[in-house]
């Protein structure tokens, strides 16, 4: 039997119990998303090979999944009924407002979730083929990467990195509700109230921006914790959080401050306002360069760092959502 790309459907389900994925009946949100593969990875180990001959054997190799950590990026326009769920897989710290619109507030945790007592927040992923029992399934998943961009004209879109506990159920048969976006609660580039680089002591003074695009993409590092006879691994245990931004915006006053900045090494910080999403970011300019075909621009590229007084560790990454779904996360 034959079949084609646009039959495959990609959804997740957020899970209760790390280390047990959403059973194939459970409701899935189905994603609006480019179609992607997941790697299973395998490890593969090389043995001596003294075998009577130059050349290599079968048993010159052993293949295993005992600590495999299933990996995929999932890319496409934010939908306000998903970007949440992902972002709170990244940041593993969320604080919502129970009220109208259902704000969270999503910035990089400083106690470590313990996974193994299901704290955090983490996703069973499936890719659905139209063949029964030949889906695939990747259960406890975690983001360590997660990308925002947006250019004129277009969507806010993300790019995000899954890492799964183990390697892919590959006969998985979901059949449980698959619900799809209605497409109502995109995110369009012109849809921004506001852009500004702020700079200077306590980051005072926000210059507004007249901007062509930008990208945001947090990182961190990880280690598997743990050994486990199935999986290899028990869970996961985030080191270091890393992160650029990049913004491109007109050639005018805001690109001297933007150089004086970068000469000075001062720390800057930017924020773009989408009304239901607002992204805040510091950091310091590494690099700045000028396109001169067309309108006259100027690109910064920053690294995040973030504020450090007296002790105190600011934030170097905000994301703001209000989507009007209580999600019944944390409130403080």
């Amino acid at each position: 039997m034959s079949y084609e790309s646009r039959q495959v459907r990609f959804g997740y389900a957020p899970q209760t119990t790390f280390g047990t994925a959403e059973v194939d009946g459970a409701a899935v949100s189905e994603v609006t998303c480019e179609p992607f593969n997941i790697d299973p990875d395998v490890i593969i180990h090389e043995l001596p090979q003294n075998h009577g001959t130059r050349r290599p054997v079968e048993q010159s190799t052993v293949h295993s999944t005992q600590g495999s950590a299933a990996k995929f990026t999932v890319e496409g326009p934010v939908d306000l009924n998903d970007i949440d769920q992902f972002a709170y897989a990244h940041f593993q710290k969320v604080v919502e407002v129970n009220a109208t619109e259902y704000t969270k507030t999503f910035t990089y945790f400083t106690a470590h979730p313990d996974f193994s007592a299901d704290e955090g927040h983490f996703l069973t992923w499936f890719k659905c083929l139209p063949v029964a029992a030949s889906s695939q399934k990747v259960g406890s998943c975690i983001a360590p990467r997660f990308k925002l961009s947006a250019e004129r004209d277009g969507f806010l879109t993300y790019s995000i990195d899954f890492v799964g506990l183990g390697t892919t159920n590959d006969v998985s048969d979901p059949s449980g509700t698959w619900t799809p976006s209605d497409g109502s609660k995109l995110v369009e580039f012109n849809d921004i109230i506001s852009a500004t680089l702020s700079h200077g002591a306590l980051l005072a003074s926000p210059v507004a921006l007249t901007m062509q695009s930008f990208e945001v993409e947090g990182v961190w590092e990880y280690d598997k914790v743990g050994h486990d006879s199935t999986n290899g691994f028990e869970e996961f245990g985030i080191k270091t959080q890393t992160g650029t931004f990049k913004v491109k915006m007109l050639r005018d006053s805001t690109a001297d401050e933007a150089m004086l900045s970068l000469k000075t090494g001062e720390l800057i910080s930017f924020d773009v306002d989408f009304g239901s999403i607002t992204i805040t970011v510091t950091g310091k300019i590494e690099a700045m360069e000028y396109d001169n075909e067309g309108l006259l621009v100027n690109s910064i590229t920053c690294s995040m760092k973030s504020s450090y007084t007296a002790g105190a560790v600011g934030e170097c990454y905000t994301l703001v959502v209000a989507n009007d779904i209580d999600r019944n996360w944390p409130a403080a």
